[in-house]
């Protein structure tokens, strides 16, 4: 019964989101917060992977290597780099080993390598990693106080073969990782802090992973790259550095879906409201 409860608990109120909510669509909520999608639902459209085993299917990223087995850790990459920000995303795993990537690396060579952060999610019995943090190609589970920081923390809350709710902050050089609205990282690393977001598909077994609903809020500087292009209604960005006087926001223009548009007419920053001065 706990454990029923639990996932009920996990699956209707982590993040504040309705869980039958529409896959693929931004909230209001986070609208007005600033995220954007890096998956239309539709199309691979910004990410970069083999595509005899990366394909949309429903409305989900779908990595399988069913039908082609792998011998090496490999990965579906999206192409911007981030610094700070919040990443969040859903996530259901049949089986095996497979994370996502943040400020991370992609490793020069054939295949698509990459190095660097990872939230971790794997069915292994006591060894199984959802919740962990694990750096790729470096420093393995060592980022944490234990092998199972972690899992420990998730091993009640994760919905087995079903869909999981990850979130990510990195901001500065504090990482912190929430699985289902429970907390079950936060800590601090100085090797990186800005880089790619990808997933992962991992060498064995034949395995599948599906992820949807890949939304990013950067924090402060980190939108100054660009984002995928399109058109639409504001959202806010804070500007970077200190707001000792005001409550100055910018904006950019975004579509329905929450991706923002650098390109159009009107895809320049923008204020949204005057600065509120005080004092």
């Amino acid at each position: 019964m706990k454990r029923t409860f639990q996932h009920l608990v996990a699956t209707l109120l982590v993040f504040g989101v309705p869980a039958f909510s529409q896959p693929n669509r931004l909230t209001e909520v986070e609208r007005d917060e600033g995220y954007v999608l890096l998956f239309d639902g539709s199309s691979l459209d910004g990410w970069d992977g083999n595509p005899d085993l990366w394909s949309v299917q429903d409305g989900s990223i779908v990595g399988s290597s069913d039908s082609h087995p792998v011998d090496t850790n490999t990965f579906l990459i999206y192409r911007k780099s981030f610094d700070d920000f919040v990443l969040r995303l859903e996530v259901r795993l049949r089986n095996g080993n497979s994370g996502i990537q943040f400020r991370s690396e992609h490793l020069p060579g054939p295949g698509w390598i990459v190095r660097g952060y990872q939230a971790d999610l794997s069915y292994a019995g006591a060894r199984s990693a959802w919740g962990n943090f694990y750096e790729e190609r470096g420093r393995g589970r060592s980022l944490m106080a234990t092998e199972d920081e972690g899992w420990r923390r998730a091993k009640d809350i994760v919905v087995h073969q079903g869909w999981n709710r990850y979130e990510i902050r990195a901001e500065g050089n504090r990482v912190r990782l929430t699985l289902n609205g429970k907390v079950t990282f936060d800590g601090t690393d100085d090797r990186t802090k800005a880089g790619i977001v990808a997933i992962q598909l991992h060498a064995g077994p034949a395995m599948r992973v599906e992820c949807r609903s890949i939304r990013i809020r950067p924090l402060w500087a980190s939108a100054r790259d660009g984002l995928p292009s399109a058109s639409g209604p504001l959202l806010t960005w804070r500007v970077p550095g200190p707001r000792p006087r005001g409550d100055c926001r910018r904006t950019l223009h975004t579509s329905a879906q929450g991706q923002h548009d650098r390109s159009g007419a009107n895809g320049r920053f923008q204020s949204r409201r005057p600065c509120r001065q005080r004092g």
